[in-house]
């Protein structure tokens, strides 16, 4: 427990105790300056009757001065706002699966169509981590994982509207350079002396992209969206890329919207790979590539993911709205005895 306010606590005790030491040093200035002493009461300061009447005097205003003590540091405790503190850890169980997409030139007539079929995907999923990365010349990561689906949609959408034609027609207003720049700022670099659509290494910067890839407990996969034509001088080729999701047990599931204008060759090389990595390969055009998609996804194993921690504090009033409550029920109660005791006394000895 700790409290927020302890200045609040601090007045409210420092009050309390220059309040008592003002009523004592005034009590005794009175008694001593206004008032006059009697003479021979030695003698009757030391009877019985007086020294226990004294002895309850005392005992009753030192309880008086405990219980209205206990009154302000409650009342002050209270106000200070006194708060439990706990630290709790955030964990979910979840699949990571990162969206690869080719955003080269021979990928630009059917991405718009890619697009809405990864946003049926995203969808279809639950609680899972997604981020999204595109490749052409070299590999560019728009987000990392995450389970903000509400941002990975809009982000989809952005997509989608990139490869219209009535956004690509004409590059003369600001959401349409907003657009182009976000398919091509970055993947475009090294284009010149690499050439571009280098399909391997935008496979293996994707399989990177999921982090710690000494965690092969994680439940991993890839959407990848291309048609295989590779039309450069990538790193490595692609069932080396393939080899290292294998290794770090990721699985890779293809989407190729071009299988009536590619050439079979590049179709099959893909479909290989895709299968190698104990993934499956898919065609557009097929309706039943998305549920496909979604049903290899759910049948993986989520992984427990342990978020960052976090400190809770939550307000605990109860604890000094007893005390307060009991302290000032208990004043009360030493008021009443003090009068009574008094009343007592007065009729006892006059």
């Amino acid at each position: 427990m700790e409290i927020r306010n302890v200045w609040l606590l601090v007045i409210s005790v420092t009050a309390f105790i220059v309040i008592i030491a003002i009523n004592i040093y005034s009590k005794k200035k009175v008694l001593f300056s206004s008032r006059k002493k009697i003479a021979n009461t030695k003698t009757t300061k030391e009877l019985p009757q007086y020294q226990k009447a004294l002895k309850q005097y005392k005992v009753m205003r030192i309880a008086l001065v405990i219980a209205l003590f206990i009154v302000v540091l409650s009342a002050g405790v209270l106000s200070s706002r006194l708060v439990n503190v706990n630290r709790e850890k955030s964990e979910s169980n979840s699949r990571d699966i990162i969206l690869c997409l080719d955003v080269s030139l021979s990928m630009i007539d059917t991405n718009q169509e890619v697009m809405a079929a990864m946003r049926d995907i995203v969808k279809g999923l639950d609680n899972d981590r997604v981020g999204i990365s595109i490749f052409h010349t070299t590999s560019v990561t728009l987000f990392p994982l995450t389970d903000d689906y509400d941002y990975i949609d809009s982000l989809l959408v952005d997509l989608e509207h990139a490869f219209d034609s009535k956004y690509r027609a004409t590059l003369d207003s600001d959401e349409s350079m907003r657009l182009y720049r976000l398919i091509t700022k970055g993947t475009d670099i090294g284009m010149d002396t690499r050439g571009g659509s280098l399909t391997p290494d935008g496979l293996a910067s994707c399989a990177y992209s999921f982090g710690d890839m000494n965690d092969k407990e994680r439940s991993r996969s890839i959407i990848f969206s291309t048609d295989n034509e590779v039309d450069g001088d990538p790193y490595i080729n692609l069932m080396q890329a393939a080899k290292l999701c294998l290794d770090n047990n990721i699985h890779v599931y293809s989407i190729n919207p071009n299988t009536l204008i590619t050439n079979k060759e590049n179709n099959d090389e893909l479909k290989k790979a895709s299968i190698y990595t104990k993934g499956e390969y898919f065609e557009l055009d097929n309706k039943s590539t998305v549920p496909s998609i979604i049903n290899n996804i759910e049948e993986q194993e989520k992984s427990l993911i342990e978020g960052t921690e976090n400190i809770v504090k939550t307000d605990s009033p109860i604890i000094p709205f007893i005390s307060l409550v009991t302290s000032f029920t208990a004043a009360l109660f030493v008021c009443k005895k003090v009068k009574v005791w008094l009343l007592n006394q007065y009729y006892q000895y006059g």
